[in-house]
């Protein structure tokens, strides 16, 4: 679990320091946005840690992206709020 908190960490600096007008970089990036929030990655990442930066990688993406919806269905919107309410319990 180590080598995910480490990677995440990284991602978290990575997708605070995106501003909003780099089209490319969020297009590029959008491939690894959908797969983190995968049942089977968000299963797999028990760790409070792990998921604590899930969700700040997760606000940068919506925050990139606003005022659109990065995700492909409202499914994912649901994602989101389930993990942000496990990090608060």
């Amino acid at each position: 679990m180590q080598t995910t908190y480490l990677f995440l960490q990284k991602c978290c600096k990575f997708f605070s320091q995106l501003e909003q007008d780099e089209e490319e970089m969020k297009l590029r990036y959008l491939p690894f946005c959908h797969y983190i929030v995968q049942d089977e990655f968000l299963k797999e990442t028990k760790d409070e840690n792990c998921c604590i930066l899930i969700g700040c990688v997760l606000a940068d993406i919506f925050r990139l992206h606003a005022p659109e919806n990065p995700f492909r269905s409202a499914e994912k919107i649901k994602v989101w709020h389930t993990l942000t309410l496990y990090i608060n319990v």
